[in-house]
């Protein structure tokens, strides 16, 4: 299972069981049907006939599907961090919500878990915090949200304030970190809840400097379209969330096809610029069920499907 098997499921090869989708819907049965020795080849959850249909073709009928509304996050039970041995891991992790609603073309996270944010729940949440701490472990907590700001009005006005006094009441046994939009630095009121709450540090897709490539992606919320000077959009964003106790790490990518040659100098030098400490650059890759690679599938560009490697095999699966 995993976001690997629920897009490419037809080149992973060699195990006896796949699960497409979230476990909310399906793992259960699953799990019973291992149980009692009659386990079908494939289970899980999908959103259309279609993706079903090539489920079915691929795993010869031997699946059990649900096909239909992904689910919502309260359907989720409080992981047991008691079965780990909490001294091997340098950080835990929960999740608040899943989906992302900016849209990039390039991204497989919002095909797969929506637009519209789906979010766990306070109370749910701190039960996730509580059984972290009630196993003895203190340190770095990860937020994996993909889009911590997806829905920002409820973090806002329930999950950061609920944090804040969940961190008060047991005297920050966690320093969080997460991953967000640059727009974060557009809301005082955000900065300073995440700072209260103990937030380090943020990972944000930036992408790119060069703001014809950020258009191209859809990504304009990265863009100082109307006065063409997104890169000093970007740098003043990066210094005020830095400004507000929060370290930035970033994503890049390199293969746009409105890039200059010079992109390598281009994005060099706004990492110094930015005095940004970790970014994490690679090539894009047309991913599964993705709008770009349907683009590229269409202007009949797209070589071989993508696993999801674009930092360590320098090659790109589309015609540049």
């Amino acid at each position: 299972g995993g976001p690997l098997v629920n897009t490419g499921f037809e080149q992973v090869r060699g195990a006896d069981h796949y699960f497409i989708g979230e476990a909310e819907h399906g793992l259960a049965q699953f799990v019973a049907d291992w149980s009692a020795g009659c386990a079908r080849r494939a289970y899980g959850h999908v959103t259309d006939e279609k993706k079903a249909a090539r489920i079915r073709a691929h795993f010869a009928g031997d699946v059990s599907l649900i096909v239909g509304e992904r689910p919502a996050l309260a359907q989720t039970t409080v992981p047991r961090f008691d079965l780990l041995d909490h001294r091997r891991y340098g950080s835990m992790a929960v999740q608040i919500s899943r989906g992302c609603p900016v849209g990039c073309e390039f991204c497989d996270i919002w095909t797969q878990y929506g637009r519209k944010p789906r979010l766990k729940g306070v109370s749910r949440l701190l039960a996730e915090l509580d059984a972290i701490r009630a196993v003895g472990f203190e340190g770095a907590l990860f937020v994996v949200d993909d889009n911590f700001i997806g829905n920002k009005k409820a973090v806002i006005g329930e999950v950061l304030p609920a944090l804040v006094q969940w961190q008060r009441t047991y005297g920050y046994p966690f320093r969080l970190y997460t991953e967000a939009t640059i727009s974060m630095a557009d809301d005082d009121e955000l900065l300073a809840l995440m700072h209260e709450a103990g937030f380090d540090m943020v990972f944000v897709g930036i992408e790119t400097p060069h703001e014809a490539s950020l258009v191209e992606t859809h990504k304009i919320l990265n863009t100082d379209f109307r006065a063409h000077n997104t890169p000093a959009k970007l740098l003043a964003q990066i210094e005020k969330i830095q400004s507000a106790g929060m370290e930035i790490c970033t994503g890049l990518i390199v293969g746009f096809d409105n890039e200059p040659a010079d992109i390598d100098r281009i994005m060099a030098d706004f990492i110094r610029e930015a005095r940004i400490p970790l970014a994490m650059a690679g090539l894009l890759n047309a991913l599964p069920e993705t709008e770009l690679e349907a683009r590229l599938a269409r202007e009949g560009r797209l070589r071989a499907k993508s696993v999801g490697n674009n930092t360590h095999a320098f090659e790109m699966n589309f015609e540049s």
